[in-house]
């Protein structure tokens, strides 16, 4: 398993963002779907874009040595806190999802938050799986419109 670096990042960081439409660039337009949970990948691209920019969540980003390879972001609102990952084609199963989700995980721990949830497309069973993983507690509710809520407890060290 390859070792990832998980740094923040924010949208006044030029490199970052040149990574991040780098990284955006090589998903498929599948795995965007996936993640965005539907419509076209030009809009999933530009929703993904502007993550950093939101103040109402916390964007990560798992890194090898030569490029940024996946990204979280961690979604506060008034129901709870949200997390999703995107890890490009060829990362995929390789570690940078868990790494992502795991430093989530620690935040909201951190954060004194008791859970986590994440909406999963009911085809995405690696999704569905990485969540198990880093998650062990995790409750699935009912699939409702082709989606699955998992509702993840956090505990400091998740995943670990």
């Amino acid at each position: 398993m390859t070792a990832f670096e998980v740094f923040d990042v924010y949208a006044d960081d030029d490199a970052a963002m040149r990574e991040l439409r780098g990284l955006l660039a090589r998903c498929s337009d599948a795995t965007l779907r996936s993640r965005c949970h539907g419509g076209t990948p030009g809009a999933a691209r530009l929703l993904l874009e502007a993550l950093p920019s939101r103040a109402d969540q916390l964007t990560v980003a798992a890194w090898t040595e030569q490029s940024m390879v996946g990204i979280a972001s961690m979604l506060f609102d008034a129901g709870g806190i949200e997390i999703a990952v995107l890890v490009e084609d060829a990362w995929q199963r390789h570690g940078a999802g868990t790494a992502l989700a795991t430093r989530l995980g620690e935040e909201a721990a951190r954060d004194g938050a008791l859970a986590v949830t994440a909406s999963v497309s009911t085809t995405n069973t690696a999704g569905i799986g990485l969540l198990r993983k880093v998650f062990p507690a995790l409750a699935l509710a009912a699939p409702r419109s082709g989606l699955i809520t998992a509702v993840c407890p956090v505990v400091t060290g998740a995943g670990r």
